[in-house]
């Protein structure tokens, strides 16, 4: 006999909803209504077998941050959720409704997590990639989504000697970026445009990442290079 399942979506706001699944895997045309996009699939912290599906254009849409949707992802801070995150079961590669007796349990932990884990996020920052397709997938910029305002490049050192960007890295040491391509460098967009200077060079970007969403509070004036 076939389990009752359910649909659990992690809203803003630490609100969580819960849906009747249909019996069997659900199709990719439901999953996109669901979450208003293009799905992405993120692992969790919730259980080995559960993950959650978001909008995977949800930053490039100015969607809002989801606080508890990002805690409970296994990324965390590293990359934050924006919009509706959809949790479901996945079976045998197949994405499906959580068991009905195993929602009650998802659901206080996703509460735990929002009151908890989530409190201690020291700032709201969201990560996107540049508009220019030839850095999209080397530079990314951070961006307080309280104010809308950019405070700093995140960007890959080797990309800024190719793209010739080296004038705008002026303050990082050009011995270190051609030792080290594959770092990455904190670009900080100072309160006067077009002033560089760097803040820290990492080994990955979500090392990267990690220093920006910890180092920059979203109580810090910044401007965005017009």
């Amino acid at each position: 006999m076939s389990k009752d399942r359910k649909i659990i979506i992690a809203e803003r706001g630490g609100i969580v909803t819960v849906r009747e699944a249909p019996q069997g895997p659900i199709g990719l045309e439901h999953l996109q209504k669901l979450v208003g996009g293009y799905i992405e699939v993120v692992p969790t912290k919730l259980d080995d077998d559960i993950v959650m599906v978001v909008d995977e254009e949800g930053k490039l849409k100015g969607k809002e941050y989801n606080r508890v949707a990002t805690e409970a992802s296994s990324f965390g801070a590293f990359d934050p959720i924006v919009g509706s995150g959809v949790i479901l079961q996945e079976v045998f590669g197949e994405l499906m409704g959580v068991e009905a007796d195993r929602t009650a349990e998802i659901i206080k932990r996703l509460d735990r997590l929002y009151t908890e884990e989530g409190a201690k996020l020291e700032s709201a920052i969201l990560f996107r990639p540049v508009e220019d397709p030839r850095l999209a997938k080397e530079v990314q910029v951070a961006v307080d989504i309280t104010t809308g305002k950019s405070m700093a490049f995140v960007m890959r050192l080797g990309a800024a000697a190719e793209q010739h960007l080296i004038e705008a890295a002026r303050s990082a040491d050009e011995e270190m970026i051609k030792n080290k391509p594959d770092g990455y460098i904190v670009l900080d967009l100072d309160v006067a445009p077009n002033a560089f200077t760097t803040s820290n060079v990492f080994d990955t970007l979500d090392e990267a990442k990690l220093w920006v969403s910890k180092n920059f509070p979203k109580t810090k004036e910044r401007s965005w290079l017009k």
